[in-house]
C-alpha cells in the first residue's frame, strides 16, 4: 500500500549581492539571520527573504515492517519512485539502504576496531592499516553512496604509493569490514562494492612478493664515511678538555696533541675491511655484526704514540669474553633464535619463561601472543636449545627487549654486514625454508611448527635455493 502527501515547508535564503557562492538556504529562520549577521560584519550586502516551497511526501507501507518514506520536490518523481518500490518488493528484490545511508565507512571501520579487534595489540599490522583507511577520503563516504568506482579509484591511488600486495590487503580488510556489517548489523546493501567480484585486485608484480634468505656467499664492504664523519664528545671536550668516543679508542693525550687528534679525520680499521671481504655466509656476517659492535666503529686516521701503545696494551691484557657469556648485548640470540624457530616478531617478544619447556624441547606458544590467536608447539633444535640455556633469566619474558630496540639494532646491524635489503621478517622465510630442506616433515607439520593454516600461504614461505634443491633431487632417486 503506497501514498503521496503534498506537503508545503518554508524555507530562508540568504542573498549575498555580487557574491554568488555565498548565498545558502536555511530551514529556521534564526540560522538564516546568524549567517546573515556574520556577513554583514565583513562589510557584505545582505539580504534575508523567505519563500514556501511545496514537497511530496511518499509512503509505502508493508505489514509488519516500518514504513518506508522519501521526500521528492516533483510528483511525478514520487510517483515513479513508489512504482518501483512496489515493484522490487513484490519479486523480493526490494533493499532497504536507510540504515546504510546513516553511517559512513570511516564509522563502520571505527566499530570494527573496537569491538571485532580490540583484543590484539594497538601496534598489530591489522590494526594499523584501519586506522590509515580511517584517514583516507573514502571514509567519509556513507555506505549506501559507496559504488565499486569509489574502491577502483582508491585502489589505483594507492598503487602509486605502495605495492600490490598491500593493496590487496587494504581492499580485504574493506570487503570483511562491509560483509560482516551485512551478516550481523543488518546493514542491507544490493551487494558488496569492495567485493573480488566487484573490485579486481592488483596483480603480484616482480619483486611483490617476498622471497629474500640469506646469501651463501657474501663478500661485504664496511659503508663509507662521511667527509665530515664525527664521534660523539664528552661535555668536557668541547669547553677544551679531552675527547671521549663511545669504543674507547684514545683516552687523554698527556703530551698535549688531543688538540691535533680532535680535528684528525675518522677511518675504517684496514683489518675489518680484509676481514669482510673473505667469502662467508651473510648469516655469520650478521650475527658477528651483532655480537661484536666494537668491530665495526671507525678509527681515528693518526693518533698519538701513547694511544697506540695503550691499545696494545688492552688488548694483551684483557681477555675476550664469549658472547654467550655477555649478560648484555644479546641481540644477537633473538637472531639466531628466530632463524632456527620461524617466531613472528611479536611472538618472539611476548615470549616468557614458563612457555619454554627445556628438558623435552619445546616451546609452547599459547593463542594470545599468536597472530591468528590460535596455540601451537615448536620444538626446539640443539641450537635454539643452547641459545636458552645461556638466557640470562632477567624478566618474565625471554628476549626483554622492546619493538623499537629491536627495529633500531636490527637496521644498525645490518647496516654493518652490508645487508641493507634485509628484513628481520626475512628469518621467518629463512627458517621456514629451512624446515622444507633439512628436515622430513610433512607440509602440515611444517604449518604447524610455522602457524599458517593455509597451504597457499605456506608455500609462499618457502623460498627455494637451487643448490639445495638440485642436491636434494638427485638424492631421491632409488639406488
Amino acid at each position: 500500500m503506497a501514498s503521496i502527501t503534498k506537503r508545503t515547508r518554508t524555507e530562508w535564503r540568504v542573498t549575498c549581492r555580487g557574491l554568488p557562492q555565498h548565498n545558502t538556504l536555511f530551514k529556521s529562520t534564526s540560522a538564516a539571520r546568524q549567517y546573515a549577521a556574520a556577513l554583514e560584519a565583513k562589510g557584505l550586502t545582505v539580504q534575508v527573504t523567505k519563500s514556501e516551497v511545496s514537497c511530496w511526501v511518499a509512503r509505502v507501507r508493508r505489514v509488519g515492517e516500518r514504513d518506508i518514506a522519501l521526500t521528492f520536490d516533483k510528483n511525478e518523481d514520487a510517483k515513479n519512485w513508489v512504482s518501483e518500490t512496489e515493484g522490487k518488493m513484490v519479486t523480493g528484490v526490494y533493499t532497504d539502504v536507510r540504515k546504510a545511508g546513516r553511517i559512513t565507512l570511516g564509522e563502520l571501520l571505527l566499530k570494527f576496531d573496537s569491538e571485532k579487534r580490540a583484543h590484539l595489540p594497538a601496534g598489530d599490522p591489522e590494526r594499523t592499516r584501519i586506522r590509515k583507511l580511517r584517514e583516507h577520503a573514502i571514509s567519509k563516504v556513507r555506505l549506501s553512496l559507496l559504488t565499486p568506482k569509489h574502491f577502483a579509484d582508491y585502489r589505483e591511488e594507492r598503487l602509486k604509493l605502495v605495492k600490490g600486495t598491500t593493496v590487496t590487503r587494504e581492499l580485504a580488510i574493506l570487503c570483511s569490514v562491509i560483509n560482516l556489517a551485512m551478516k550481523e548489523d543488518e546493514l542491507a546493501l544490493p551487494f558488496n562494492p569492495a567485493s573480488g567480484q566487484r573490485v579486481t585486485r592488483p596483480a603480484d608484480a616482480p619483486g611483490d612478493i617476498r622471497d629474500r634468505r640469506f646469501k651463501e656467499l657474501h663478500v661485504a664492504s664496511p659503508a663509507p664515511l662521511s667527509s665530515t664523519h664525527s664521534r660523539k664528545q664528552h661535555p668536557a671536550s668541547k669547553a677544551g678538555g679531552t675527547l671521549t668516543a663511545d669504543t674507547g679508542a684514545h683516552a687523554n693525550d698527556p703530551s698535549g696533541s688531543s688538540a691535533v687528534n680532535a680535528s684528525a679525520p675518522w677511518v675504517i680499521d684496514p683489518g675489518l675491511v680484509k676481514w669482510m671481504q673473505i667469502p662467508q655466509t651473510e648469516e655469520q656476517l650478521l650475527l658477528r655484526a651483532c655480537r661484536y659492535p666494537h668491530w665495526f666503529r671507525p678509527r681515528k686516521a693518526s693518533v698519538s704514540e701513547s694511544t697506540l701503545r695503550d691499545r696494545a696494551w688492552r688488548q694483551r691484557a684483557t681477555t675476550p669474553t664469549k658472547a654467550r657469556s655477555r649478560r648484555n648485548g644479546r641481540f644477537w640470540a633473538l637472531i639466531s633464535f628466530a632463524t632456527h624457530t620461524a617466531l613472528r616478531r611479536r611472538e618472539l617478544l611476548t615470549l616468557q619463561w614458563q612457555h619454554v619447556h627445556l628438558q623435552e624441547g619445546y616451546v609452547d606458544l599459547p593463542g594470545p601472543i599468536t597472530k591468528n590467536r590460535k596455540p601451537r608447539i615448536v620444538p626446539l633444535s640443539l641450537r635454539a636449545i643452547r641459545i636458552l640455556q645461556t638466557q640470562p633469566r632477567t624478566s618474565d619474558f625471554v628476549f626483554p627487549f622492546t619493538v623499537y630496540m629491536v627495529k633500531e639494532s636490527f637496521k644498525r646491524a645490518r647496516s654493518r654486514a652490508d645487508a641493507t635489503d634485509l628484513r628481520l621478517h626475512d628469518l621467518r622465510h629463512e627458517a621456514t625454508s629451512r624446515l622444507f630442506e633439512r628436515t622430513t616433515l610433512r607440509d602440515s607439520e611444517i604449518g604447524g611448527i610455522t602457524g599458517h593454516t593455509d597451504p597457499r600461504m605456506l608455500q609462499r614461505y618457502y623460498n627455494k635455493r637451487t643448490s639445495e634443491f638440485v642436491q636434494r633431487f638427485n638424492a631421491s632417486f632409488i639406488r
